[in-house]
């Protein structure tokens, strides 16, 4: 598990939101490997495999997404929740856009087309069990490494911000902008 998109979304909100905005992100982004699972465990995944403009369109929209998240961010300049308790945003909200953030990622679902099936058997049963055991298990995974990740993220800029705003307001713009920059690379980096 490198570094990309949604480990970068779990980051920026434990970041800016706290530890339970990095945790509500670490949640909609295993909620988001969980409707991977269940495409591939149906076989949906296989009619993606058939045709390229899906991935095309998949990709392109999850780039529009980030910019649009990046931007938001970026131009977001309310006091910080950490420092405030501000209740401008849900956890929620932060669920749900983690979940979209992992769904229209184009390379979590050429994962899940590739690299999950290797380890499936057909003399051992159904595949599409087999899948859904994988992707689940990966899910898991994933979602304690975000969560780790996340609670970190809260912790260290619990302990950063002690009263400055100003320290918080430049995080989210250098999170801003990362999630931009991720949308440019999702858009220039082809996805087979």
């Amino acid at each position: 598990m490198t570094p990309g998109p949604d480990m970068m979304y779990v980051v920026t909100f434990g970041l800016t939101r706290g530890w339970r905005g990095g945790l509500s992100a670490a949640t909609g982004i295993a909620l988001g490997m969980i409707f991977h699972t269940v495409l591939a465990a149906v076989g949906v995944s296989l009619v993606l495999r058939l045709a390229e403009w899906p991935l095309v369109v998949l990709r392109f929209a999850g780039a529009a997404y980030l910019l649009y998240l990046g931007v938001q961010m970026i131009r977001d300049r309310s006091g910080l929740a950490v420092a405030t308790g501000g209740s401008r945003f849900s956890y929620g909200r932060i669920v749900g856009s983690s979940t979209l953030v992992n769904v229209t990622n184009p390379k979590i679902l050429v994962f899940y087309l590739t690299f999950l099936p290797q380890f499936t058997d057909q003399a051992a049963g159904d595949v599409g069990f087999q899948l859904a055991f994988l992707g689940a298990l990966f899910a898991l995974m994933g979602f304690l490494t975000d969560a780790t990740i996340g609670l970190l993220s809260g912790r260290i800029a619990q302990r950063a911000v002690d009263g400055d705003t100003r320290w918080l307001r430049r995080v989210r713009g250098v999170g801003g902008a990362i999630l931009c920059a991720l949308a440019v690379a999702v858009v220039a980096t082809p996805t087979t």
